[in-house]
């Protein structure tokens, strides 16, 4: 767990490297697990944990299911002010997710409203490509504000003494009019 400017930040990695799909989900219920474990130890209870634990699965299982296979990074952040969750699943796949079109019409789908209940369940939701793939995250508005620990502050402070000392240490430096590299 790390502490600072973005909250409280937990991150866990589930090995998804099976070329069997079967296999890949296995993955699921532990990382949920380890999920419900980290929000309840924030002090996240009730329908909030419900909510949060729902949007996780349906991040990771998509993940799971529409990705190649690999390690998948999985991020909790509580906001500096206790206020706001974010989830963030991180996976192989450049494809944005989008919802179906056919999602709110079949009613005997047995897939595709994954991301409809994570868009009812979330304040804000979207994906962003990197390098290697895509985060796609969710942020989800806590009913009441969790107290962030001294720690998270304390080393927020200390990060941002720290950058001020390293800023004023730096110098500018004189070139040497006998070095080779000198015009």
């Amino acid at each position: 767990m790390n502490s600072g400017r973005r909250g409280l930040v937990h991150r866990i990695a589930l090995n998804a490297a099976s070329p069997c799909p079967k296999a890949r989900l296995e993955c699921v219920g532990p990382a949920r697990d380890v999920l419900r474990s980290i929000a309840e130890s924030w002090g996240i209870t009730g329908g909030a944990l419900d909510d949060v634990l729902t949007v996780a699965y349906e991040l990771i299982v998509n993940a799971v299911r529409h990705t190649p296979p690999g390690r998948l990074p999985v991020s909790l952040r509580l906001s500096p002010d206790g206020r706001r969750l974010m989830v963030e699943v991180h996976d192989l796949s450049r494809r944005l997710p989008r919802i179906p079109t056919g999602a709110f019409a079949d009613d005997g789908a047995e897939s595709g409203r994954g991301l409809l209940i994570v868009s009812a369940l979330a304040e804000q939701w979207g994906a962003t490509l990197t390098a290697d793939g895509k985060i796609v995250w969710v942020r989800i508005a806590l009913p009441i504000a969790l107290p962030v620990p001294a720690l998270a502050r304390a080393t927020h402070r200390a990060l941002v003494v720290a950058d001020v000392v390293r800023a004023a240490r730096t110098r500018a430096v004189k070139p040497n009019p006998f070095s080779p590299l000198a015009d």
